[in-house]
Parts: C-alpha cells; structure tokens; sequence
C-alpha cells in the first residue's frame, strides 16, 4: 500500500524515492531520512541478490518503489511509512477499519520493534517497549485490567503486538495464528 501510494503521488521513477523532499523532510527528520535513502540506494544498486532489480535495472534503467519494496526488510518499510508525508500515511490508514496514521504507526513500530528482538535472538517473553500502542477497542473489548485508568498490559508488551496483528493482520491470518499459538507451535 504504501509503495502504490508513493508511486500515485510522485511517479515510478527510482528518484521519486530517493529524492529527500518527497518525505516529511524537516531538520528533526533529515539525517534519518538521509539515511534511509542510503539504504535504499543500495537496496536497489548493482550487482544485486535479486534478479528483479538487476532486471529492471538493466532492462528499463529503473526500478521503480513498487519493485524495490519485494527487497526491503519490515524496519525499512516502516522507517520509509514513517517518514513519508501526511498525505500518504493517511491514505495507508484508510485500508484499516478506524485506524488513524498515527495509530497505524505506533502499531507498526511496536511490530518492528518485537521482529528485531526475534532477529537478533533476544528474550522475547519479557518483551517491552519505550513507547505504547493507542488505546484501542480491542483492549476494552477483552476488558483488560487497568491500574489508574492505564491498561496495565497490552500497551508495550508482547500482548501489545498480538493486538496489533489482529488490527493489521486479516481474520483468516490471525485465526492462524491464534491456533499456531494455542497448539504451542
């Protein structure tokens, strides 16, 4: 969604991307978004580990977002929706019921942060992070406890991610996943 969007607004041309105007480039944002240009650069640079881009490279001297985005890795993809400009991760929102951007961020960044604790071998049973998903239906649905009018998890835990993939994830793929987790899989 997010490529499609990019590409509707500033066309298929791999400069699109790598051009730093076309995210929300303000002196805060700069050297991030500086950086993951660089990174995308040499996502799509030659020679390449994947034939598409080295296709599309050679054959048409582009590679257009929507090629690119099969390389990036989930951080990259979330750092690039991240960045990008209001407009864009409004219209990404929209594909979720009742989901703001902002939300959509902050469920997004607490995936990243979870998939990088997997990455890179860490304990995932005490999982917790700095920053906490919205308050969502979903936590006063399950009528989770709460402490001072906090939930007390689900915020920046590993219960936090599972609500989070049942808001991005459809039934079929999270029903899937609640039974891998229920058999211990």
């Amino acid at each position: 969604m997010l490529s499609y969007y990019f590409c509707e607004k500033y066309g298929e041309q791999q400069t699109a991307y790598l051009t730093a105007g076309n995210y929300n480039y303000t002196r805060k944002n700069s050297s991030k978004i500086n950086r993951l240009i660089t990174t995308l650069s040499q996502t799509i640079a030659l020679p390449s580990n994947y034939s598409y881009i080295t296709h599309h490279a050679r054959v048409y001297g582009n590679v257009p977002l929507w090629v690119a985005t099969n390389a990036l890795t989930f951080g990259q993809i979330s750092k690039m929706y991240q960045y990008s400009t209001s407009d864009i991760r409004t219209k990404v929102s929209l594909n979720f019921a009742n989901m703001s951007e902002v939300q959509l961020h902050q469920l997004i960044r607490i995936l990243a942060s979870c998939r990088n604790v997997c990455t890179h071998n860490e304990r995932l049973y005490s999982f917790q992070v700095n920053e906490a998903i919205p308050d969502m239906v979903l936590h006063s649905k399950l009528q989770l406890p709460q402490k001072k009018g906090q939930y007390t998890i689900g915020k920046k835990d590993l219960f936090a991610v599972v609500i989070a993939l049942r808001y991005l994830i459809d039934n079929q793929e999270f029903a899937h996943f609640y039974e891998r987790c229920e058999d211990g899989a």
